[in-house]
């Protein structure tokens, strides 16, 4: 077995953990990040692709959004689309001139390896973690790992342990649930992520809103589009045929009988996980980030940012822990984080339920369909519950 000391063992080469070793780096805080999946396999993993003007901020600071910067879409605004009937928020103007980026979770991730890499980090691709310990107590916190192709294993001991490989792993696992205090919401549909060789409707995020179902169109590049689709708990990708989509789609996004323009579609799956927020994000030596610590809906595109906010929280509080000898912000991270957690996870329940349609019986779906025709109202007189939702959407 090689062993292998750094400062900090980062599991989980995504948007957190990618964000957390760059910075550090430049902190002259040495750290290792351990992937199971290859390096092709991270960079082409479609996610999401909506980032607030706050995390575009922090990596132009950190010196990571060269790439993004160049070569992303800005939006300002996005359109609702109802019963055939379209309008747009402008949330930027209503939010004092805050807007998003959107720039693939995937090429983001892509730039922040080819950096790390540049400045002599280290990424163990190909190397699931088979244990690690970090303990109330322990000198040090240990992780083990195996190569995926049979090469020697390793086993990296360091300061600190910030798990950043989702929510279902045994980095997020070694944190005991009688710890972590997880509450979780069971959201009652499911959706249908697509990806798809369509140019996008307008240069914005579109929510179609049906008094059966939701749906969204979301840029990704000029030329492809990711769409969510609110399909019923059961139901497999296996399901639904292209025709069958595309049918679905424009029964939600279509404007005026004008249909939603189709093509390739290139990636299919479903997405069904519940909210699940730990209510305390560290343990002894071990640090969570990102979907190990908080799995909020696609509603918004509040995930990967807060994914990124987390590895720049945690980032400062190592750094004033190694430059100088304080360990107070380590000790508050939880403290830190909770309050910006909750604050995104309740708008984004707010926005999922004015977008879909909960299954019932016909007088609970009227009076939920009655409840988001005065949402509807509401935004399109730019009055408070616009304000409202720019502030929250456009993020902080």
């Amino acid at each position: 077995m090689k062993k292998l000391q750094v400062d900090v063992g980062i599991v989980g080469a995504g948007p957190a953990g990618l964000t957390l070793a760059n910075v550090l780096r430049e902190h002259g805080i040495t750290a290792i990040v351990v992937e199971k999946g290859t390096r092709q396999e991270v960079e082409t993993k479609a996610r999401a692709g909506l980032i607030e003007h706050r995390t575009v901020a922090f990596l132009e600071r950190a010196g990571l959004a060269t790439e993004l910067l160049a070569n992303g879409m800005t939006t300002d605004s996005c359109t609702f689309i109802h019963e055939g009937e379209a309008f747009s928020v402008p949330y930027a103007d209503l939010a004092g001139g805050r807007k998003h980026h959107i720039y693939p979770q995937q090429f983001l991730v892509r730039d922040l390896i080819a950096t790390y890499l540049g400045r002599g980090g280290d990424i163990l691709f190909a190397h699931e973690v088979t244990a690690l310990d970090g303990a109330h107590g322990a000198q040090a916190a240990t992780i083990s790992a195996s190569a995926v192709d049979g090469a020697e294993s390793v086993e990296i001991r360091c300061d600190f342990i910030a798990a950043c490989d989702g929510s279902d792993s045994i980095a997020h696992r070694a944190v005991p649930e009688s710890i972590r205090m997880p509450v979780t919401h069971r959201h009652p549909f499911r959706w249908l992520a697509l990806l798809a060789e369509v140019p996008p409707f307008v240069n914005e995020i579109v929510y179609g809103m049906h008094p059966t179902n939701g749906a969204a169109q979301m840029p990704r590049t000029p030329a492809v589009s990711r769409f969510y689709l609110q399909i019923q708990d059961g139901e497999k990708a296996g399901d639904w045929n292209d025709e069958r989509i595309w049918t679905a789609l424009g029964d939600v996004l279509v404007v005026k009988d004008h249909p939603v323009t189709t093509g390739v579609i290139t990636e299919k799956t479903i997405i069904g996980r519940s909210d699940h927020v730990s209510r305390n994000m560290q343990h002894g030596r071990i640090f969570l980030l990102g979907d190990a610590a908080h799995t909020i809906s696609l509603a918004g595109g509040k995930g990967m940012n807060l994914a990124i906010a987390d590895a720049e929280a945690l980032a400062a509080a190592m750094a004033a822990y190694y430059g100088q000898d304080d360990e107070r912000p380590l000790g508050n991270y939880t403290t830190d984080r909770r309050g910006k957690v909750w604050k995104a996870v309740l708008f984004s329940h707010w926005l999922i339920n004015l977008l879909h349609s909960a299954p019932g019986d016909v007088a609970q779906a009227a009076f939920s369909n009655e409840l988001r025709i005065a949402t509807i109202n509401e935004l399109r007189s730019h009055g408070p519950t616009a304000r409202m939702f720019a502030e929250e959407y456009a993020g902080e």
